[in-house]
């Protein structure tokens, strides 16, 4: 439990390819450290309790294949970008308080 390290906020995290903090009762916001790393293939942060909205840096993620952020406490719409990951294949957003609408494209 807790939240992430402020060090995430600043730290140069390029070669990271996956995350997988789900199940640990994590909260607060997301790092935009987290979002630096253009080789990240699988970010699951699911079953925590992020809160906020997600950072548009989450469009930076050019690698990403699956992102599940299911059951936390995000809110607000999403970031437009995240519809331009062309590598992803698997995405959960489940069980959260995103509001607005989806793109047409994805409907």
């Amino acid at each position: 439990s807790g939240t992430l390290p402020f060090s995430l906020h600043s730290t140069n995290l390029q070669n990271l390819q996956k995350v997988w903090l789900g199940g640990n009762d994590l909260t607060g916001t997301l790092p935009q450290g987290l979002f630096m790393s253009t080789n990240m293939t699988s970010l699951d942060l699911n079953w925590n309790q992020f809160s906020g909205m997600l950072p548009t840096e989450i469009g930076k993620l050019s690698s990403l294949q699956a992102l599940r952020l299911s059951d936390n406490d995000f809110s607000g719409q999403l970031p437009s970008n995240i519809w331009t990951l062309t590598e992803l294949q698997w995405l959960d957003l489940s069980f959260n308080k995103f509001r607005g609408q989806l793109p047409s494209s994805i409907r």
